[in-house]
């Protein structure tokens, strides 16, 4: 769809005015399966336009679909990004429950979801971080972690080591967040992941030789990774 084509070259308004014209022509056809993907795209244009309100109505249609239940990767996708609705709009219980049943959903296909799964652990574990929940939150993080290493994604498997560090710092578990990030590390460099975070690199490398994690080099690092 050429609206998906704006999308990602961020032409959000006019992917918007597209998507609101073959919105309606979709229905009125009968054209389930389009009608179903394009609630979902004009939600996450409504959603990187800051229309959070708006978004979340989307998504909440487009889950309303048969398709979407017959769907089971579709529905997930609805799910995790209503569920990313709730967490700009605090209220991190119900995003939740929506990213616990779309994590179902994609484990249950199996390989075809699997890339999808592990990025719901990640935003499922940060979500649950967010809330004051560190010790829950470490088993996403954790199964994240296993997961990208399974599916070869060292920089991905490393940025989920990180977030286990700053979940241990939090704990005062200081020497195995040491540990997580030992290992971060060279996957990082080895991807060249880090040109905008080498200062943050060096500074925590030198701070875990010295036997004491530097906070603020982590967190530094990790906002960084999740640009």
């Amino acid at each position: 769809m050429r609206a998906l084509v704006m999308y990602d070259r961020f032409e959000m308004k006019d992917a918007l005015a597209l998507v609101e014209r073959l919105l309606p022509q979709f229905e009125q056809l009968g054209m389930e399966t389009l009608s179903t993907k394009s609630w979902l795209l004009y939600g996450a244009v409504l959603k990187s336009l800051g229309r959070v309100g708006e978004a979340t109505r989307a998504f909440r249609r487009g889950l309303q679909s048969p398709v979407a239940k017959r769907l089971h990767w579709l529905q997930a996708t609805l799910l995790h990004n209503l569920a990313d609705c709730y967490i700009l709009t605090d209220r991190p219980i119900r995003a939740v429950v929506l990213l616990r049943k779309a994590i179902g959903l994609l484990e249950e296909a199996g390989e075809a979801g699997a890339i999808e799964t592990c990025h719901g652990h990640v935003l499922l574990g940060e979500t649950l971080e967010a809330a004051g929940r560190v010790q829950k939150a470490l088993e996403h993080y954790r199964a994240a972690r296993d997961s990208f290493g399974e599916l070869e994604m060292p920089t991905w498997s490393a940025y989920a080591s990180l977030l286990i560090a700053s979940a241990l710092m939090q704990l005062r578990r200081e020497t195995e967040a040491a540990r997580e990030i030992v290992a971060a590390l060279p996957l990082l460099e080895a991807g060249e992941a880090v040109l905008e975070g080498r200062v943050a690199v060096a500074l925590l490398r030198e701070s875990v030789r010295r036997g004491r994690v530097e906070p603020r080099a982590l967190r530094e690092l990790l906002v960084v990774l999740r640009r």
